[in-house]
């Protein structure tokens, strides 16, 4: 019984990153016919996909881990959030921390929302 679950659970893993992967496109496709800016189409389009990236590798290597124990809660919510945050921000490079800066003011807060967004859509 435990086997079945376990490949139910990886199948539907696969198909809620493959419907989460079209999201983004999607979201990618919005945000293209919104802006006429390419270069700022171009940097939206980087940090999205970033956050969406880090957001399931966090997914994958921390909250799976955790939520297998049951020890998934509210502290265990935060480190992951900051585990993801942490992520983006290493890998964002300066012009994309001035753009959102520029544009959407608190870097973190930013961030934070995007992830939160992403970790809702990825439901």
């Amino acid at each position: 019984m435990n086997e079945v679950l376990n490949i139910l659970l990886s199948a539907l893993g696969v198909i809620i990153t493959g419907l989460a992967g079209f999201a983004v496109t999607k979201l990618t496709q919005w945000i293209n016919s919104k802006i006429n800016d390419t270069k700022a189409s171009n940097y939206l389009n980087t940090i999205v996909t970033l956050v969406f990236t880090c957001v399931n590798e966090v997914s994958q290597t921390y909250v799976d881990a955790i939520k297998e124990q049951g020890n998934f809660n509210k502290e265990a919510q935060k480190i992951a959030l900051n585990l993801c945050l942490n992520k983006i921000k290493s890998k964002l490079a300066p012009e994309l921390i001035d753009y959102i800066t520029k544009n959407f003011g608190d870097v973190d807060e930013y961030l934070k929302s995007l992830i939160e967004s992403t970790i809702y859509t990825n439901k």
